[in-house]
């Protein structure tokens, strides 16, 4: 632009226009609360704010001349685009288990998640399904009293075993469904198998109740590591709540591109 660097820029624009009157009255004000009288205000207006704002806005102008310089290159326009393209990449959401995850076994609070699925099991059969399509081995974990549920749905038949049931419903291997003893509770078992292969567990549950104080530990500790893992309705479908393991990663790129980009445009010479 011819009239970069010229002090030109901004003044000879609308934006100066608009600009001006709002930024004198917001200094105006911030005078306001610092002097008393109007003979103070106008020395305070004069000597300080009519310079501050015009260097403000040759500051601009320089900063509006910079990135046009930069960005007109080649160069600028190949980093702005890379920057651009982690930025889309870290809000773009991704409801693919295998990429929220942290890994490849998961232990799955059965009733829980059933629950937050109103008790449909067809939600919680799909969820299970795409955790397997997905690379995971996920294990489901339930208490007993999901018999109540399954006899509700018409899901057991007479003789039939609470694990044989489940593992016809969800179409796996018994060994991907354990159930909690009669009166005992499928919290402490979910907690032990996290605990034994170090995985990330699927539930609502906080784990911090006062009848789960024999593993509350154990579970603070997998929750302070980010093992634990919520769930929440996507288009009528189950899908666990969490960010991509690669935006840890894309944040401190933006971040150091960010800084880069700044002492790029701030401190390079000028024409």
């Amino acid at each position: 632009m011819e009239s970069c660097y010229s002090g030109n820029l901004i003044i000879e624009s609308k934006m100066f226009d608009y600009l001006s009157p709002i930024i004198c009255i917001i200094l105006g004000l911030y005078a306001i609360t610092k002097v008393k009288t109007l003979a103070q205000w106008s020395v305070y207006f004069f000597l300080f704010l009519i310079p501050l704002m015009l260097l403000l806005f040759l500051f601009l102008e320089i900063i509006i001349c910079r990135f046009y310089d930069f960005f007109t290159g080649a160069f600028g326009l190949t980093y702005l685009l890379v920057l651009v393209c982690i930025t889309l990449a870290m809000i773009i959401k991704t409801t693919d288990p295998s990429k929220i995850l942290p890994t490849e076994n998961v232990v799955i609070d059965g009733n829980n998640i059933l629950g937050k699925a109103d008790w449909d099991f067809t939600k919680l059969v799909n969820f299970y399904q795409t955790m397997v399509q997905s690379g995971l081995t996920p294990k489901l974990i339930f208490d007993n009293t999901i018999y109540r549920n399954l006899i509700e749905d018409g899901l057991i038949i007479k003789g039939q075993t609470i694990e044989d049931s489940l593992t016809n419903l969800f179409n796996c291997s018994k060994s991907a469904i354990t159930v909690s003893q009669k009166g005992e509770k499928a919290d402490p078992l979910i907690i032990q198998y996290a605990i034994k292969y170090q995985c990330a567990v699927i539930s609502r549950d906080q784990f911090n109740k006062e009848e789960d104080s024999d593993f509350s530990s154990h579970a603070a500790r997998l929750k302070k590591a980010g093992m634990i893992f919520g769930v929440k309705i996507i288009s009528n479908a189950l899908v666990v709540d969490g960010q991509p393991k690669r935006n840890k990663l894309l944040f401190w790129v933006w971040v150091s591109m960010l800084i880069i980009l700044i002492f790029l445009i701030l401190f390079t010479p000028s024409p």
